[in-house]
């Protein structure tokens, strides 16, 4: 992502004529003050609202979309190292006050987009339906890192893992509700393996239980070995796999 805040010029002139008759001349010369600035904490509040002034526009009753869209802009520009600095806060904590934002303004964008970035870490961490210690260790500190709630962080992997299933079941022969629903329906499952015939099986049955955890009866439909100068190469089963009846 590029600078989040870009050069702007005014249009025309007639914002100097008519000033309040054009309010988005208000925002660009907001933006382009921001945008020449070494950092966002530098701009001195007095200087916004002289802009606003000039124009007659009320920063704190007017502009909300374009306000908000200011704020938004930059917190994407600050997440695009999956990271919050400390400088980064102090500059969003002053972009906030000198925007006139509210304080449920920029939780409902700091919740949303904190929330793509951490929903794309946890699919990344569960392409292999499994979470291991270090990845728990990483969402952990993205999760604090970002300043994202418990309650919304949990929703989050729980969406995650529902994901990783769905992608599982894209894979095999059976879609996730008619399995998930029927105590009957079975599950189709591939394995392979060079070591043997139950490393095979166990190739079939690694993902499946992480995306399953209660499957229960398994019955081996088919093997094959693809044999090479007399000796089988790699063991291949094909398994239907059934539900714990609770």
């Amino acid at each position: 992502m590029a600078d989040p805040f870009e050069v702007r010029e005014s249009r025309s002139s007639l914002a100097r004529v008519l000033p309040g008759q054009n309010k988005s001349s208000a925002i660009q010369e907001i933006e382009t003050l921001l945008a020449r600035a070494d950092r966002v904490s530098e701009v001195p509040p007095a200087a916004v609202e002289q802009i606003a002034s000039r124009h007659g526009v009320d920063l704190a009753k007017r502009c909300r979309t374009a306000r908000v869209h200011l704020y938004r802009r930059f917190f994407e520009y600050c997440l695009i190292d999956h990271a919050l600095s400390s400088d980064e806060s102090e500059d969003l904590r002053h972009l906030r006050a000198i925007l006139h934002l509210s304080d449920a303004d920029a939780r409902r964008i700091h919740d949303e987009i904190a929330g793509q970035v951490y929903g794309s870490a946890v699919d990344r961490v569960l392409e292999d339906q499994a979470l291991d210690p270090d990845e728990e260790q990483f969402l952990e500190q993205l999760r604090s890192e970002l300043a994202i709630p418990d309650e919304l962080a949990n929703a989050l992997l729980n969406e995650g893992v529902q994901r990783a299933r769905q992608r599982f079941f894209s894979r095999t022969a059976a879609r996730s509700s008619v399995f998930l629903a029927s105590q009957e329906a079975p599950l189709q499952l591939v394995g392979a393996s060079s070591e043997s015939i139950q490393a095979a099986v166990d190739d079939a049955l690694e993902q499946a239980c992480r995306a399953v955890p209660r499957l229960h009866w398994i019955e081996v439909s088919k093997i094959r070995g693809e044999v090479i100068d007399g000796s089988v190469r790699e063991w291949q089963v094909e398994l239907k796999a059934w539900l714990d009846p609770e």
